[in-house]
């Protein structure tokens, strides 16, 4: 298991992951601080996302949508979403180190 693995893990245990319909609605009232999209979301998806985002950080990392959704335990995801500011900084911080996201 590799360390950005381990913190999503951690996220997911801790309840501060959000996707689907949740991860649109908690968007639109700042709830999310981070989101991470899957390297194949369509650009209508992207484009909604975008078009809701504010301060919320936008990251584009390179996994597909079947990984992204093994990652926390799902189906396949476009996104998900880090409700906790702490873990979401600790996330951006490891796949800055690890290379994995377009940042």
């Amino acid at each position: 298991m590799t360390k950005l693995e381990g913190e999503i893990g951690l996220a997911r245990r801790g309840g501060f992951i959000t996707f689907g319909e949740d991860l649109m609605y908690k968007l639109e009232r700042k709830r999310v601080c981070l989101v991470l999209l899957s390297k194949d979301c369509g650009w209508r998806f992207e484009r909604d996302v975008n078009a809701i985002i504010g301060q919320t950080v936008l990251i584009k990392v390179y996994f597909n949508q079947e990984q992204l959704g093994q990652l926390i335990g799902a189906r396949p995801l476009n996104a998900i979403g880090i409700t906790n500011p702490g873990l979401a900084n600790k996330i951006q911080e490891t796949l800055r180190k690890e290379g994995e996201a377009n940042v």
